[in-house]
C-alpha cells in the first residue's frame, strides 16, 4: 500500500513538472515543430530570443540589447552579429564580414551598441582611404597623414575615425542619437592625440585638427567631422539616425 502511494505521488509530481514554463514550451515544440527552423520561429512568437549556447545573459525578452539584436539580424547583408559583456556592460557588435580592405575603406565597417544600468551608448568606426586625408604643406614638403613619411621613415598612419553617441528604443526601432566624432586611430588601432615633429615643425594631431579632405578636395584641409559630413551625410552627425539605416550602409 505504501509503495502504491509513493508511486502515485511520484506520478503526480511528474505531471506537475510537465506544466512548468520550460517543460511546457519544450513539449509544445516537440508536438508542433517539424524541424529546427519551426522551433526557432515558435519560440520567438513566445517572446524568446534564440541564440547559441555561448551567448550571454544580455540576450533576453526584457533587454533593449535583445531588441537591437533582433532588428539587426533581420537586415539582410554581409554582416556578423555578436553579443558579449564588456566593462561598459552588454555589447552588440555588428561588423562587415568582408575581409577585403578596399571593400571596407571609405565607409563605416563596425558598430558597437552598449547597454548598462546608467546609459546606452554606441561607437562606430569609419575606415579611411588615402584620398580622405588632405595634402598638407609642412616644412616645404607636401605631406599626407594617411601615411606620413619623412626621408622614407613612416611617422604616422591614420586609418580610422571613431564615432560615439547614445541610442534608445523608439516605437520598437533602435535610434542612434547625439553622434559625434570622438577620436582618430592609427594602423595599430591606437588613438592619436599627440604632436608630431616634422622637419622641425610641431604638428598637432587629433580628430579636431585639419588633416582631412574637405568636400572631397585633397588640397583643402578640414576636420574629421567635416570629412564625414561630406562623405556620410546620411549619418546626420549631431542628430538622429536609425540603426537599420546605418547597418544597410555597411
Amino acid at each position: 500500500m505504501d509503495i502504491m502511494k509513493k508511486n502515485i505521488k511520484e506520478e503526480i509530481n511528474r505531471i506537475k513538472s510537465l506544466f512548468t514554463e520550460e517543460r511546457l514550451y519544450g513539449n509544445l515544440v516537440n508536438e508542433t515543430c517539424d524541424d529546427l527552423g519551426d522551433a526557432v520561429e515558435f519560440l520567438q512568437t513566445q517572446g524568446y530570443t534564440i541564440t547559441k549556447n555561448d551567448d550571454t545573459p544580455c540576450i533576453g525578452p526584457n533587454t533593449d540589447i535583445s531588441v537591437a539584436f533582433n532588428e539587426a539580424k533581420n537586415i539582410t547583408g554581409k554582416h556578423i552579429y555578436r553579443v558579449d559583456t564588456t566593462k561598459y556592460g552588454c555589447r552588440l557588435k555588428i561588423f562587415n564580414k568582408v575581409t577585403d580592405i578596399t571593400s571596407r575603406q571609405g565607409t563605416i565597417f563596425s558598430i558597437n551598441l552598449y547597454e548598462d544600468s546608467e546609459q546606452k551608448q554606441f561607437t562606430a568606426y569609419y575606415m579611411l582611404k588615402e584620398e580622405d586625408c588632405c595634402n598638407k604643406s609642412i616644412g616645404g614638403l607636401t605631406s599626407n597623414f594617411y601615411d606620413l613619411k619623412v626621408n622614407g621613415v613612416s611617422l604616422l598612419k591614420l586609418r580610422y575615425i571613431k564615432i560615439w553617441g547614445t541610442w534608445s528604443v523608439s516605437s520598437g526601432e533602435i535610434v542612434l542619437e547625439n553622434s559625434e566624432v570622438d577620436a582618430i586611430l592609427n594602423d595599430k588601432d591606437k588613438e592619436v592625440t599627440r604632436s608630431i615633429d616634422v622637419l622641425g615643425t610641431s604638428i598637432d594631431v587629433g580628430h579636431n585638427k585639419e588633416l582631412f579632405s574637405e568636400n572631397g578636395d585633397q588640397n583643402v584641409c578640414g576636420t574629421a567631422t567635416e570629412l564625414l559630413q561630406h562623405k556620410l551625410s546620411w549619418l546626420n552627425l549631431g542628430g538622429t539616425t536609425k540603426l537599420k539605416t546605418l547597418i544597410s550602409k555597411i
